[in-house]
């Protein structure tokens, strides 16, 4: 049987069995501790899966860029990338429908998922927070595409839990339900 590498990046406490778990911070216990902005500590084609999941966002857009740069080295020809990352266009939509009805289930998602604490308890603070304070760079499926593709990657947007390659079933933790979260497939084309 065939062993494969498979490399999480940004793991935090979601440890994957099987899998190398790489995030800077070592109280997490990962297998390496690295800064992502940085050049990986893997060597070029060596890798067959990359699991990622709300780290790009963390990066501004010139920084996610060598990200995904550093993604597309490291993975071997025809190895996948799952790439999770905050959906701008969802989070948006989400403050409006808000707005438009009154309702605050997006400051509600906010409290229950995330549980930074708010002082006005708004969705307009969630919208605030979650750009200007926690991320660096929102995306939204165009955005990524465009970035994917000028990487190197044949990227598609999949579904929830939708992963063709086995290795990545069942690995997202954020959903539909508990995040504003799109979700992609990346692969490395083959060298002809």
């Amino acid at each position: 049987m065939q062993e494969f590498v498979k490399v999480h990046l940004g793991s935090g406490p979601n440890l994957l069995p099987g899998w190398i778990n790489v995030d800077y911070n070592p109280d997490f216990n990962p297998q390496i501790v690295a800064d992502l902005s940085q050049r990986f500590p893997f060597d070029d084609n060596s890798v067959d899966y990359i699991h990622s999941e709300g780290v790009l966002c963390q990066f501004s857009l010139a920084d996610g860029r060598h990200f995904l740069s550093e993604c597309f080295r490291i993975l071997k020809p025809a190895g996948v990338m799952r790439l999770l990352s905050p959906d701008l266009l969802r989070l948006l939509e989400a403050y409006l429908e808000d707005a438009r009805t009154g309702e605050n289930k997006l400051a509600e998602l906010w409290k229950r998922e995330v549980k930074i604490p708010l002082q006005l308890g708004t969705s307009a603070e969630v919208v605030n927070i979650g750009i200007r304070d926690l991320h660096n760079f929102v995306y939204d499926n165009r955005s990524l595409l465009q970035v994917l593709n000028s990487c190197g990657f044949e990227a598609e947007q999949v579904a929830y839990q939708q992963a063709g390659p086995e290795a990545l079933a069942g690995l997202d933790v954020r959903s539909p339900e508990n995040a504003t979260y799109m979700y992609f497939e990346c692969t490395k084309p083959q060298v002809n």
